[in-house]
């Protein structure tokens, strides 16, 4: 049995993806998904204020329940478990400035299978079509199956690359990254000084309004807010003056010289006052641009969104408010099948499910998969087939996942939902990048019928 002190040396966050490190399985029905072989990793996590005085066993149990007291137990005995630079028992309390380590056999959840295309290059960026079901950077469970990790393996000639902004894990479309820090932060600058001209095209339902006239698009500002434990934004109308008011104290910083000092630390306070309505929420003024491209299908529309602010699930939520969800999109109002959100699968398979990392198996969960869900199907999917059992040499014994590539109970959704990053432009015109349409954006695609 492979411990922390058998001479097997682990992963850190500091070591980089290689291209031995992934395998491309296909199922029985021919979808191909590309399995990151498991491997040991050293999860590492300071001991924070609220666990002054407590033991490793109940703070481990606690915060990272993926994994039962037993097993923590046995880790602590074995040595996976451990502190550093001191011996500690299951009763050990532990105090300010100690450091926790987790020797984990770690399993990433798969991923569509196929290459990550790069569609443009600048001295300063790197351009690629982000596949749908992937996410951009390190995130829950994922670290080498990610774009970022992908890219770092299989394209070593474009060099280090930072990421600048992300698509959700169910959206495709174009994705940037600088070359260095420093391009890094003026692209954000950029797109976050509205300097950059964002496209994307969706599938929606119902036939999209024209534009009023003398316009080119129909136009969405309404407020949204955001509830973090559900993962969800919504519209709210009513708080669009307060929101506003809000905008306009951002804005009225004086300038240097008599009484600047005095309006600078005026106008945030100001601005967090007429944000925090309707009890209490923190609510963010932003803005799409919509216009009709096409309408393809009897019932569906595919738009042209060109948003000028950039907020979690903003495109989603302003097109629902629309009345056009996207058609696929169920968490927002789409009645076509569609990608269901982790924590959402998580609820309907009866397993624990956080993505803040659960002792550096980034999403893991606990408990038996229910019937019944897309979440729990998938689970069950990448653990039937002989394709998706792990050679012996690869198998932890102490390892809850092993023996198969992906992690048991994953809540796991690869669908793709219908949103597509189309281009990103600087709008003086100095670089502009675009990524192909998916299959479901063109004239002659036949979507599958609603879900029931």
């Amino acid at each position: 049995m492979a411990s922390a002190r058998s001479g097997i040396v682990p992963e850190s966050s500091e070591t980089p993806s290689k291209p031995e490190n992934y395998v491309i399985v296909s199922s029985s029905s021919g979808e191909a998904y590309r399995m990151v072989k498991p491997y040991h990793f050293d999860f590492s996590c300071s001991v924070r204020q609220r666990w002054f005085g407590q033991n490793i066993i109940d703070i481990f149990s606690r915060e990272f329940p993926a994994r039962d007291r037993s097993y923590y137990l046995q880790a602590l005995a074995d040595g996976r478990l451990r502190v550093e630079g001191c011996e500690v028992t299951a009763e050990t309390p532990l105090r300010d400035g100690q450091r926790m380590r987790h020797f984990i056999h770690r399993h990433e959840p798969p991923v569509p299978a196929g290459p990550i295309q790069v569609v443009g290059q600048s001295t300063d960026a790197v351009a690629v079509c982000k596949p749908h079901g992937m996410p951009v950077h390190v995130a829950g469970q994922y670290r080498k199956n990610t774009v970022h990790g992908i890219l770092t393996a299989e394209r070593p000639d474009l060099g280090p690359l930072y990421p600048v902004h992300r698509l959700d894990k169910p959206v495709s479309g174009l994705l940037l990254f600088a070359r260095s820090p420093a391009a890094a932060s003026a692209l954000c600058a950029q797109i976050e000084s509205r300097g950059v001209e964002k496209v994307y095209v969706a599938r929606v339902l119902g036939r999209f309004p024209e534009a009023p006239p003398g316009q080119q698009f129909v136009v969405a500002d309404v407020p949204l807010d955001w509830d973090p434990v559900a993962n969800l934004a919504s519209a709210v109308p009513e708080a669009a003056a307060a929101v506003e008011a809000a905008d306009a104290a951002d804005a009225a910083v004086a300038p240097a010289g008599a009484g600047g000092a005095a309006a600078c630390s005026a106008a945030p306070a100001a601005a967090e006052a007429g944000r925090e309505v309707a009890g209490g929420r923190q609510l963010a003024a932003v803005r799409r641009a919509f216009r009709e491209l096409l309408c393809v299908a009897p019932g569906l529309t595919r738009p042209h969104v060109k948003p000028r602010t950039g907020r979690t699930h903003q495109i989603r939520v302003h097109l629902q408010w629309l009345g056009h969800p996207i058609a696929n999109d169920a968490q927002y109002g789409g009645t076509y099948g569609g990608p269901v959100a982790s924590r959402q699968l998580a609820l309907q398979m009866g397993v624990h499910w956080s993505n803040k990392g659960e002792g550096g198996d980034g999403g893991s969960v606990k408990g038996g998969t229910a019937g019944g869900s897309q979440g729990a199907a998938a689970a069950a999917a990448f653990r039937s087939e002989p394709q998706y059992r792990l050679p012996p040499e690869l198998c932890d014994g102490l390892c809850i996942h092993c023996p198969f590539y992906a992690p048991k109970d994953y809540p796991l959704d690869l669908r793709p939902l219908w949103l597509h990053a189309r281009s990103y432009s600087c709008v003086d015109g100095s670089w502009s990048f675009s990524a192909e349409l998916p299959q479901w954006a063109h004239a002659d695609w036949v979507p599958p019928p609603p879900a029931q």
